[in-house]
């Protein structure tokens, strides 16, 4: 079993278990967003008990929520988004920035930045 099924089966599904038997959210998407954000949390943490690791977390969860948001919001208005080269070089752009930026967090290299 690797690590990332061993954080699906035993933090994220057991989150979403837990929120959906206590009825603490009704929603399912929020549900989901919300065993998410505390999945990469604790994945973050496992990293290192650093601010840099736990932001790190933090990140990935906001842009798997972000995405997430963006592909309801892509399924309502799927006529007016435009698909053609241009909607895919941005997709690339964002993306290959947002996985830059992880990594610049990651490194620890803003700590040494901002705080030294």
């Amino acid at each position: 079993m690797s690590l990332s099924f061993w954080f699906r089966d035993f933090v994220f599904m057991r989150t979403t278990f837990f929120i959906m038997k206590h009825k603490l959210i009704k929603n399912r998407i929020r549900v989901s967003q919300v065993a998410y954000l505390i999945n990469f949390l604790v994945m973050g943490f496992w990293h290192g008990v650093t601010w840099y690791y736990i932001v790190y977390g933090l990140f990935h969860a906001g842009a798997i929520i972000i995405n997430d948001i963006w592909l309801q919001f892509k399924k309502k208005h799927r006529k007016s988004i435009p698909h053609n080269r241009f909607t895919q070089a941005l997709a690339i752009f964002i993306t290959f920035n947002v996985v830059c930026f992880s990594f610049l967090i990651f490194s620890g290299l803003l700590n040494q930045l901002f705080f030294q």
